[in-house]
């Protein structure tokens, strides 16, 4: 292809449950994902890219919509993105664009949460793609030997990138430009690596016992963190590992599809993950209850070389859903007016060029645990910290993370010295504590929070409540 559109394609891709300290170009020890490291090297990496809330629903309508999850209002308590709010989609479509997505493997991303609106076409877990051409015998005989080799479909990524090249080989001018949004769940709970990632990623010793253990019972794992031995943790960081590596292989595909294709300047291309995941960190298995950098601090890696040199590393901190307003930027988003708190001005370029400073203090936030309290505690009737099982809201700056939980518990982390947030300094640094206090209190206070919809698990059909139980939600 070789003729350009009026604007850029924009492929957004969202790594659910990717720890950005499982990526080799973030510095972790392991070669997990050179095909990330080479998109990096063509545009740039976000060293502290925090996310908004720490599970998928929350941080994924920030991304849509570049507000946090208390302006938004989709959360534990209320499942669904109010109609009131525009989403990229939606905004990306009224000038022209065709809108796709593809979250073949969760529910939360969906017609039922209102997360699908705004696109032409969104292919969630209920979509049954066409059978594939052959002999219906052979097909017959294909479907009914994949669950005896254990080959599963739940992560269905490598489905989607053919899809999207797929799209791409297909579209000439003077076709609209394409929006394609995708969810990836290779790194999710259950972890099933491709088979070739097991032995390179300290899997090759690993007791089969163990490893299917943690796979067949992922969901009572989670809530017993402490039931599992050295051996049975060290096995999943394992196969954690070779599922950020079987994600990156098959990324590779798309990446190679494009630079064929010199789809480069004319291609914006988004990695980033949701929130990161607890893999035995404070003590925890999931990726809820909590707002430490495990989960808020994700990967963020943006390329489109018209106007992003490469190889730039951005070291200070940013809030990952003005992600929003850096691609209305970057398309130079001329459409209808959009709400003020919705404006281009908080554009990653404008802080990389120097336009306005970048943020000295981001937010997140956890709400009231409501969706998976009732599983945890069925799960686990032991299973009952009051620091966890409440809301929660946090504000950091490049130095200092401050948390305060609903039970009444205050928590300060000294991040350059301690990044693991291992210790409370709250005592230490009274003064700063209560500065970071102030400016939760103050963010808050400016945002008119937006009365939810009241939809909850209970509204949703059974369909997708089979579905969120396959993912261990429900």
């Amino acid at each position: 292809m070789t003729s350009v559109a009026k604007h850029p394609h924009v492929i957004f891709v969202v790594l659910d449950t990717l720890c950005a300290d499982r990526l080799s170009c973030y510095g972790y020890q392991h070669p997990t994902s050179p095909n990330l490291d080479r998109l990096a090297r063509s545009g740039w990496l976000f060293e502290n890219a925090i996310a908004s809330s720490c599970w998928t629903l929350p941080s994924q309508s920030s991304l849509f919509t570049g507000l946090h999850p208390f302006e938004h209002g989709a959360n534990d308590e209320n499942l669904y993105l109010s109609d009131e709010i525009p989403t990229l989609a939606e905004l990306f479509r009224q000038i022209g664009y065709e809108t796709i997505a593809y979250a073949l493997d969760n529910m939360w991303l969906s017609q039922a949460t209102n997360l699908s609106r705004g696109f032409n076409r969104f292919f969630d877990a209920n979509y049954k793609f066409p059978p594939p051409a052959g002999s219906p015998i052979l097909r017959k005989i294909n479907h009914k030997i994949r669950p005896l080799l254990k080959i599963r479909d739940q992560h269905r990524s490598t489905l989607v990138i053919k899809k999207v090249i797929e799209r791409l080989s297909q579209w000439s001018p003077p076709e609209a430009p394409l929006f394609i949004y995708m969810n990836l769940m290779d790194t999710h709970m259950p972890y099933h690596p491709a088979h070739r990632f097991c032995k390179k990623f300290g899997l090759k010793n690993a007791d089969p016992d163990d490893v299917q253990h943690l796979q067949k019972n992922f969901k009572q794992i989670r809530t017993r963190p402490d039931a599992l031995t050295n051996r049975q943790l060290s096995t999943l960081n394992g196969l954690y590992d070779a599922c950020v590596a079987s994600a990156d292989r098959r990324l590779a595909r798309l990446w190679k599809f494009l630079d064929r294709q010199k789809y480069q300047n004319n291609t914006i291309i988004v990695a980033t993950s949701d929130h990161g995941e607890h893999l035995g960190e404070h003590n925890l298995l999931n990726h809820w209850f909590s707002l430490h950098d495990i989960l808020l601090k994700v990967p963020l890696i943006i390329t489109f070389p018209p106007k992003l040199t490469p190889s730039r590393r951005i070291t200070p901190q940013v809030q990952q859903h003005h992600l929003f307003h850096t691609l209305l930027d970057l398309i130079d988003y001329q459409g209808p007016l959009i709400p003020p708190e919705q404006i281009k001005a908080n554009s990653f370029l404008e802080y990389v060029k120097g336009r306005i400073p970048f943020p000295e203090y981001t937010y997140a936030e956890h709400a009231y645990p409501a969706t998976n309290l009732f599983y945890f505690k069925k799960q686990n009737p032991d299973f009952n910290d009051k620091n966890l099982f409440c809301a929660k809201q946090a504000v950091r700056t490049n130095q200092f993370k401050y948390i305060r939980y609903g039970s009444g518990r205050e928590e300060l982390f000294h991040l350059e010295t301690d990044p693991g947030e291992t210790k409370n300094v709250r005592a230490d640094y009274p003064q700063i504590a209560e500065t970071l206090k102030q400016k939760l209190d103050q963010k808050r206070a400016r945002v008119k929070t937006r009365p939810p919809d009241a939809v909850n698990i209970r509204d949703f059909d059974p369909v997708v409540k089979k579905r969120l139980a396959d993912l261990g939600y429900i």
